[in-house]
């Protein structure tokens, strides 16, 4: 069975921009407004399942993409076709803009709720082995105060851990101690 070769531009460029670029150059120099809406609905159908994906790699590559073909637009676009070409490839790079933003606040919230678990099992595992303070707990786990309040404050809400008297009888009221619930 013959070895099929693939072409040098599937080589070279395999989401087809040089295709692409080659489509746009021929619409504007033939002046044909079908063809070069045809150009910019293949560009939003890509920004399209890019953005849907979360793939923020393509909406990198999909930005530098419009930012060339914005150059070659300023460059040799007739005026007839410029003013529209200009806003489409504006509303499509903060489309894009957008999604990257949206994609990796949701990949950073996911992040938060992962740490957040493992953080709540170390907390459970500390208290079971004695009453103790989040300042204690923070040194231990090696976190911040913060998350660790916020981690006993749900913990206690959930009826997982509760405040106790400090083992050591001192009489500062202003620490908090926590054990696991009864």
């Amino acid at each position: 069975m013959p070895e099929t070769i693939p072409s040098p531009t599937t080589q070279t460029n395999p989401d087809g921009f040089a295709d692409l670029l080659a489509r746009y150059d021929a619409a504007v120099e033939q002046g044909e407004q079908e063809a070069l809406d045809s150009v910019y609905q293949h560009l939003e159908e890509r920004a399209a399942k890019a953005i849907h994906g979360g793939d923020i790699p393509d909406m990198m590559r999909l930005r530098s993409q419009l930012r060339r073909l914005e150059r070659r637009a300023t460059r040799g676009t007739p005026h007839a076709f410029l003013e529209g070409t200009l806003i489409t490839f504006t509303v499509l790079d903060r489309m894009l803009a957008a999604g990257r933003t949206a994609a990796e606040l949701q990949a950073s919230s996911e992040l938060r709720a992962q740490t957040t678990l493992v953080l709540r099992d170390a907390v459970l595992d500390e208290l079971r082995l004695r009453p103790q303070r989040p300042a204690d707990l923070a040194r231990a786990l090696n976190t911040g105060a913060p998350q660790i309040s916020r981690v006993i404050r749900v913990l206690t809400d959930e009826g997982l851990v509760e405040p106790t008297e400090s083992p050591d009888g001192s009489s500062d009221q202003r620490a908090r101690w926590y054990r696991p619930a009864a």
